[in-house]
């Protein structure tokens, strides 16, 4: 009998009948025991196999097989981690695998005790291996940049082991990858959220405006608008620039600003291949405007942009971690259905650690960290009612969820878990989380505040249980205005968190 084990976080009955199975009798040096992650659980057997995937556990109930990123190896037959050989390969986004990726396989490459080279491979792509301190070969990854489209497609054909998109998978090509809809993806957990991604618009010296509509950037672009004068600034031609076609920045001007109203990037723009680029055309030429990449651009410099709403929002890491600045989207990995080998599945969860978000940060992209948001105090005093009065001496952080009658999207599942971290951490302690869900009925905005909690609880019960920190749910309404109008009934109610002292009693 083999029988292959999935979802072993979830399987407590299956998980305990496991654990009471005793091993055949072997060489005591070929029993191991495998841990599930949560160390609830212990398998004990004969080791019979390790392919970088799957343990293989011979047992007196038959030979079960166990998923390597679900469990760990304990005993003598078990491998090192810097003794794991396997390769793979990860596909997607050019500037994502030029900067992003490397850094984290490096920084993933101190937790398993090896070092890293670089060298081409076949083909051109760029070749990665983990080498042990002895200087033998463990792991080759190989990394190849291209479009969403093709890195996604080779996904579902087997050909890659991770895609990195900064868009999340359509309908189509999850039914490509599982056979399903975009659903299974998330319950097969192939789907995560590492940081994000941002564009920003900069103008020259001479135009004198610290702010633009997403409308006017499109205007410009496709050549619509060519004079500063029409969108209220001097009479001056408009000298438009932005990154190569190809590009992830390029992509995101297209995605972003464009597709939006209808419009394509125009004949007039000029093309330049670096963000740097970009930045020293607008310096070049007092006239012109640019759009590029943050992490090449910085925060320093780049216009707000109007929100839905008529507010301008600044181009800053608190806006861009809570949602606020328009001009974003997340960072996804997907991977593999099958044979997601351990390193690659290792390197996916060390990006979202704290040491892997610290990464992201240093590579120029947002990390998904929680913080608390300077400014927030100030928009704290154009509340009105009960919740004013609640959240007078409270600070907003930057994650938010969408609370609707299914499960949460990715985004607020990863948010969850970034909480649930922070108040373990201790970073809430002495204060009460405060959720405030806006909804144009406020019983509603409160009820999906209160799922959001229950949500953060089902984390771990040790949340529910942090005797140091206090938890409310609240709901706000949303503004009156045609562009600021609460979502149509039934869809996911926005829930803010916000941060103030734990009161006494």
């Amino acid at each position: 009998m083999k029988i292959a084990m999935t979802g072993l976080r979830g399987a407590a009955t299956v998980l305990a009948l496991l654990a009471a199975a005793a091993a055949a009798p072997v060489d005591a040096q070929d029993i191991a025991t495998l841990r599930s992650t949560d160390g609830a659980v212990d398998f004990t057997g004969e080791l019979v196999d390790f392919d970088g995937a799957f343990f293989t556990l011979r047992t007196r109930m038959g030979t079960l097989r166990f998923p390597a990123d679900e469990v760990s190896c304990i005993g003598a037959p078990c491998p090192e981690a810097n003794q794991i050989s396997s390769s793979f390969r990860v596909v997607g986004a050019p500037s994502l695998l030029r900067f992003l990726m490397p850094e984290l396989l490096d920084a993933y490459s101190l937790t398993v005790d090896t070092d890293i080279t670089r060298g081409p491979a076949a083909e051109g792509d760029l070749l990665y291996q983990m080498l042990s301190f002895d200087g033998d070969p463990v792991v080759d990854v190989v990394m190849e940049y291209m479009g969403a489209d093709e890195a996604l497609a080779q996904l579902a054909a087997g050909e890659a082991t991770l895609a990195i998109t900064t868009r999340r998978i359509s309908e189509d090509e999850a039914a490509a990858l599982t056979g399903f809809d975009r659903r299974a993806v998330e319950r097969l957990s192939l789907e995560r959220i590492i940081g994000i991604e941002g564009i920003v618009a900069i103008a020259g010296a001479s135009v004198g405006i610290d702010t633009i509509s997403r409308e006017d950037l499109a205007r410009v672009f496709a050549g619509q608008v060519t004079n500063w004068s029409q969108l209220g600034g001097p009479d001056l031609p408009i000298s438009p620039f932005t990154r190569e076609a190809g590009s992830e920045a390029r992509a995101l001007l297209e995605d972003l600003i464009m597709a939006p109203f209808g419009d394509t990037v125009g004949s007039n723009v000029i093309s330049v291949d670096s963000d740097d680029g970009v930045v020293g055309a607008v310096e070049t030429f007092p006239n012109s405007l640019g759009v590029a990449g943050l992490g090449g651009v910085g925060e320093p410099g780049a216009l707000a942009v109007l929100d839905a709403c008529g507010a301008p929002i600044a181009a800053s890491t608190g806006n861009m971690k809570s949602g606020r600045y328009p001009l974003i989207t997340p960072v996804y990995v997907y991977k593999a259905v099958e044979d997601v080998p351990v390193h690659a599945a290792g390197l996916v969860e060390f990006a979202l650690s704290g040491e892997g978000q610290e990464v992201v940060t240093a590579t120029g992209y947002t990390s998904l960290t929680p913080a608390l948001i300077a400014d927030a105090a100030s928009t704290a005093g154009a509340e009105a009612g009960d919740v004013a009065a609640l959240i007078a001496d409270a600070e907003r952080m930057t994650i938010s969820f969408q609370i609707g009658a299914g499960a949460p999207d990715i985004r607020s599942r990863t948010n969850l878990r970034f909480l649930a971290d922070y108040i373990r951490a201790g970073r809430a302690d002495g204060r009460e989380v405060v959720m405030i869900g806006r909804a144009a009925d406020t019983a509603a905005g409160q009820e999906a505040a209160r799922r959001a909690i229950d949500l953060l609880f089902a984390e771990g019960a040790d949340i529910e249980a942090t005797l140091s920190v206090g938890f409310r749910a609240a709901g706000a309404a949303t503004g009156d205005g045609a562009d600021c109008a609460a979502p149509p009934a039934g869809s996911a109610v926005p829930v803010e968190v916000w941060m103030r002292p734990l009161s006494e009693g």
